[in-house]
């Protein structure tokens, strides 16, 4: 079968075109990245200002108002002072990460506020907030820069820097962070949409689907993890939960992933982090308060860095064990690993963003739908393999009857390609109607029928067929050739005919034994009254044949009994001995008989009768193969020999004759067979 099956076509389209949008999406976060020379750092000192209870003590960013003492719902006011050799055009400052509401004052002047402040009002709280300065108030010397922040949801403080420059400058800063953001998140949802289309294709395949759950989840986190979830909501309670919930489930699925990845093995530990990564999800979407979105967050990094650790082992253990597919994920957590580490240091430590998570998700992504697609064409390629592999001829059948693929089973069975033609000029003509009725049958699961094909030559071949029904109408049939089957279903009635022969035989060979009986009783009473040397030979010679009858009435017996002939120590030399002097009596004058036997033979377990009986008759079939032509027969008898050492007797009987047709050579050892 040498085509591509539908779905491995569909799995190569969708990650073409994933990796086309992504190529674009890139693209277009890089080309948003500006020159950000004309802002910097403002690296205070900064002091609290409010509330009293901590009013004078000096703070570096990011801090949180726990490094204070104080609760997450508390207002602090931080101020730090700046010295401008010169006027800036439309000045502005950037203030990252803020939480959660805040007021920016210069000098006494109130400038702008975000979020929900008591003293300041409602507005809109982002990651990254560009406030614009009126360039009245910024002039040549020194200057005081208030922050006012108030804590919500559990948390309070400044996560970043807070940096002051041109505004289109920092303007262009914080768009490049959002256009990485979103980029992000749309290679992510590229990503899960191609695993989740390569689940729905091939079910059993496990992977598939976890890695779709896992880029699901990831993008998820991307997107209400940063300002673009304020192009599609304005809550912030919600931006929260959707965040902690998706990251949640990023550990569960990505082992899952992994260790399906790499096995089709679903531990527990796996099994235990997705379930619970589902539990954490749910508590953070319905529980009434986002005060505990904190802790939760706290609670999934240590599942995060348990899964990392079982990540670990899984990829060690499976290049180990040289598992297919282990240098792919082992790079992919690579990266994804030196990605999470580079970006949490430089959040913990208050540097500037090293701004590799797009990049590092991109390798990751590139690697991992790489590694999927691959895989899905080399099982494409062990799909076609198995199957032209298989040596039962395979069809698929289309709607119509014509036949649309087969294996290489089926075209060595037809001695030739069927692609194209009905499949009812394949079948023997008296079972074309029963074949229409075999494929026909759709929605009754597998069914079986037995056909003849016409195969090579123009050889009626008698087949097994199964029929299964696949995707768009079509059926596959599975045809066995039964020939052999059909054979040894002959043998068998042949056996149960040779039976019924046996126990005939047996009953003729008791009266043609009881026969013999009576003549040895009359020959012992001639013996009684002949007194002539030459006649009491004779009569020895008649008892001799007389006994060779009886015991080949007892064989015939023996064998419609199903018995056996008693066994004991023998000498090999005396029974052949004996059938060779008996067969040369017997022997015309244009044929010779030559026996050789080697001494110290050693002694056999057999019965001296039977084994002399065979070889008896395979002396009378040489002598009969060399009735017309004349020659030879020889004889020998030594010692088998297998690596060396004795394991048997061996006889020999060979003649200078044609030999055993060829036509019934499989028939010399059936009883009453003769040539």
């Amino acid at each position: 079968m040498q085509t591509t099956p539908p779905w491995a076509n569909l799995v190569r389209a969708v990650a073409l075109a994933s990796l086309a949008i992504v190529a674009v999406l890139v693209a277009m976060a890089l080309g948003s990245i500006r020159d950000t020379t004309a802002q910097g750092d403002i690296d205070g000192p900064w002091v609290v200002t409010a509330p009293e209870s901590v009013a004078g003590r000096t703070v570096s960013l990011p801090f949180s108002f726990r490094d204070l003492g104080l609760t997450p719902s508390a207002t602090v006011a931080i101020q730090a002072p700046l010295t401008l050799d010169r006027p800036v055009d439309d000045p502005a400052i950037l203030v990252e990460r803020p939480r959660y509401h805040l007021a920016v004052r210069w000098d006494d002047h109130p400038i702008a506020r975000a979020g929900r402040s008591a003293d300041h009002g409602e507005g809109a709280t982002r990651d990254r907030l560009v406030v614009r300065l009126p360039p009245a108030l910024v002039t040549e010397g020194d200057h005081r820069l208030t922050i006012t922040i108030q804590g919500d949801h559990g948390q309070g403080g400044l996560g970043g820097r807070v940096r002051f420059g041109e505004a289109p400058a920092l303007e262009a800063e914080a768009d490049g962070h959002l256009a990485e953001s979103l980029a992000l998140a749309a290679m992510l949802c590229m990503a899960s949409v191609l695993g989740l289309v390569l689940a729905s294709v091939r079910p059993s395949l496990e992977e598939f689907l976890w890695f779709g759950v896992f880029c699901a989840a990831a993008a998820a986190d991307a997107f209400a993890s940063d300002d673009g979830w304020w192009l599609v909501g304005h809550s912030l309670d919600l931006k929260l939960r959707v965040d902690v919930a998706a990251y949640a489930l990023l550990p569960g699925s990505g082992l899952m992933f992994v260790q399906h990845w790499l096995g089709n093995r679903r531990g527990r530990g796996a099994v235990v982090l997705m379930n619970a990564g589902f539990l954490v999800a749910t508590f953070s979407l319905l529980w009434p308060s986002t005060a505990v979105l904190p802790i939760v967050a706290r609670v999934n990094d240590i599942v995060a860095a348990t899964a990392m650790v079982f990540v670990v082992i899984t990829v060690a253990r499976a290049l180990r064990d040289r598992v297919e597919g282990a240098p792919a994920i082992a790079l992919s957590v690579l990266l994804l690993a030196g990605v999470a580490i580079a970006d949490h240091v430089a959040m913990l430590a208050g540097w500037p963003e090293p701004r590799v998570v797009l990049p590092g998700f991109l390798l990751f992504i590139g690697t991992a739908t790489a590694a999927l697609v691959l895989r899905s064409a080399d099982l494409a390629d062990r799909y076609r393999q198995l199957v032209d592999s298989a040596r039962d001829a395979i069809f698929v059948v289309q709607p119509d009857g014509s036949v649309e693929e087969v294996n290489t089973a089926a075209e060595i069975l037809l001695a030739a390609d069927p692609r194209g033609r009905p499949l009812w000029g394949l079948v023997f003509p008296e079972d074309r109607d029963l074949a229409r009725e075999h494929v026909a049958s759709h929605g009754a699961g597998p069914r079986r029928a037995e056909l003849r094909i016409v195969g090579a030559g123009g050889r009626i071949v008698p087949v097994e067929s199964v029929a299964t029904d696949v995707p768009e109408g079509r059926v596959m049939l599975v045809m066995r050739d039964i020939s052999a089957r059909r054979q040894v279903e002959e043998g068998m009635l042949h056996a149960a005919r040779m039976e019924t022969v046996g126990i005939i035989a047996g009953g003729i060979a008791h009266d043609f034994n009881n026969t013999m009986t009576a003549l040895m009783a009359h020959i012992g009473l001639l013996r009684l009254k002949l007194q002539d040397e030459t006649d009491r030979q004779r009569l020895t010679r008649m008892e001799g044949v007389i006994r060779r009858a009886s015991h080949m009435t007892r064989r015939l017996l023996t064998l419609a009994r199903g018995g056996r002939a008693e066994r004991a120590r023998i000498d090999i030399a005396q029974p052949v001995h004996s059938a060779v002097e008996l067969t040369r009596s017997m022997l015309p004058r244009n044929i010779t008989i030559r026996e050789r036997v080697d001494p110290g033979l050693p002694a056999v377990l057999g019965s001296e009768d039977d084994l002399e009986q065979a070889v008896l008759n395979l002396l009378v079939n040489a002598r009969d193969a060399l009735a017309a032509t004349g020659g030879t027969i020889r004889v020998r008898v030594r010692v088998h020999r297998e690596a060396g050492l004795p394991a048997g007797v061996r006889i020999d009987v060979e003649d200078d004759g044609p030999g055993v047709p060829e036509s019934v050579r499989s028939l010399i050892w059936e009883p009453f067979f003769t040539t």
